[in-house]
Formats: C-alpha cells, sequence, structure tokens
C-alpha cells in the first residue's frame, strides 16, 4: 500500500493526527496537554502501568529502559523503588543515555529521580568514550517505550522525531539488549489501531497494556538490527555525540 518514504511518512503522521485528535476529543488525554506532538499521557495511566508492574517480565527485570514520557513515569519509579536499574535517554538524545543506579537515589526521592531532572541529578550520562566504562556488566532486560498508536500485531509509532527509534538501535549496537529483549508499551485502548505501515528502523513491541488489557502481540515485525547507519548524517553525529561514539567519527565528540 505504501510503496515510497513520503508515503509512509505521510501516513504515519495521518495516524499520529488521528490519535491526537481522538484523544483529546474524548477527553482522554492528561497532562501534559494538548497532546499534539507528544507521545500522550491519557486517563487510565496508572491501571495500563500496573498491568504492566505486575507482569513477569517487569518483576524479573534487573534493569530496564524507560522513555522519559510522562506517560512512562509510573513504569519507571516502581522500576527504581523495586531496586531495578533505570536506563533512559536525554532530550532528542542530545546528552545520550541516563543510567540510574537506585542505590545512588535516597529513600523517599525515586519520583524525583523517575524525571529527567531527577534522573540527571542521581543518575549518569553515558555521552562520550569514557562514559562506556560505567556500561560495563549491564544487561537490560526489558525496554519499554512510549507510543503514539500501536496494532495487535506489533507496529508501533511515536511522536515522529525517531527518538524511541533511535534509542532501540543506540541500545543494540551497544550490546545492551538483543533481538530477545521484550519489548513493552503503555497506551489508551483508542491508540490500538488496524494498521501501521512499518519500516526497518521502526522498533515493534510485544506486549501492550491498556486500562483494560494487557495483549501478547505474537509480533510479526524483525527487530531493527541496530542504528541504521544510511540514515544518519554527519550533522546528526555532531549534535548526538554518542552516535558520533559508536559510528568511531571523531570529530563528533566533544
Amino acid at each position: 500500500m505504501w510503496r515510497h518514504d513520503e508515503d509512509i511518512s505521510n501516513a504515519k503522521q495521518r495516524i499520529r493526527r488521528k490519535v491526537w485528535k481522538t484523544l483529546e476529543d474524548q477527553g482522554l488525554a492528561t497532562y501534559p496537554r494538548p497532546c499534539f506532538g507528544s507521545i500522550p499521557n491519557f486517563r487510565g495511566n496508572m491501571t495500563a502501568s500496573w498491568k504492566l508492574i505486575r507482569t513477569d517480565i517487569f518483576r524479573r527485570a534487573e534493569a530496564v529502559y524507560i522513555s522519559m514520557d510522562p506517560a512512562e513515569k509510573v513504569a519507571r519509579e516502581s522500576a527504581l523503588m523495586r531496586g531495578k536499574i533505570l536506563v533512559s535517554s536525554t532530550p532528542r538524545f542530545r546528552r545520550g543515555l541516563i543510567v540510574v543506579n537506585p542505590e545512588n537515589v535516597p529513600m523517599g526521592a525515586y519520583s524525583v529521580a523517575a524525571s529527567l531532572r531527577g534522573a540527571l541529578r542521581y543518575g549518569e550520562v553515558i555521552y562520550r568514550v569514557k562514559d562506556l566504562r560505567l556500561l560495563r556488566g549491564l544487561k537490560i532486560d526489558l525496554v519499554i517505550l512510549g507510543s503514539v498508536a500501536v496494532t495487535a500485531d506489533g507496529g508501533r509509532i511515536g511522536k515522529g522525531d525517531g527518538q524511541g527509534d533511535l534509542a532501540y538501535g543506540v541500545l543494540k549496537e551497544l550490546g545492551l539488549i538483543d533481538n530477545e529483549t521484550p519489548v513493552a508499551t503503555i497506551v489508551h485502548d483508542v491508540q490500538i489501531i488496524d494498521e501501521i505501515p512499518m519500516e526497518r528502523h521502526d522498533a515493534p513491541v510485544d506486549y501492550i497494556f491498556t486500562p483494560s488489557q494487557a495483549l501478547k502481540t505474537q509480533c510479526k515485525y524483525p527487530k531493527p538490527p541496530g542504528v541504521i547507519w544510511d540514515k544518519v548524517t554527519v550533522d546528526m553525529m555532531k549534535v548526538i555525540p554518542l552516535l558520533g561514539v559508536l559510528s568511531g567519527f571523531e570529530g563528533a565528540t566533544p
């Protein structure tokens, strides 16, 4: 159906606009509003989050990657409270990854540490060659990505800036995840749609959690092999130093 990159891009944006509008028109979107242009937070998020938190894939995980979106705040805080290492990413990936060890978070500060400002305060940023030593021995057991829309067969799109897919690719390039690492998302039921055009850089999901259900997708889409380097420009590597580190492009590292 979608024959060209432009067709796919336009189709994805139409899907996003429709989902954002539905959430707003039905009064389902919550702070921050309006949800247009973002990974939406929604009514029933606490219920959906707890469906995930109670699963074996979450309980058994020792380290988790969770995107820094409002819809995933409950999951981030719960991970830290349960002694899990939290990995997330900075806005637009400009300072790379953040790793928060719960041992470095004071009792009672887990909610703060689950925010971007708190994670930067209590965690370590990974974006230069010398920072990579902080990842030695780390293996991420579960990836939780924010989504604008998903499908029952594992399709997923984010807000359109590619940050979720980039995070997945970077984690794979660093050897922190592999094809067997489960990927989950937390959305409202209206964010589950019939079809999403998927490209090779798009990270699909294995589990979907909504206020009304927990869905294992039997995902039919291949996981990205890592960063799709033919989509990365020299300018991107200058803006995102971690890409420069991974590519070996010396001029990108400060």
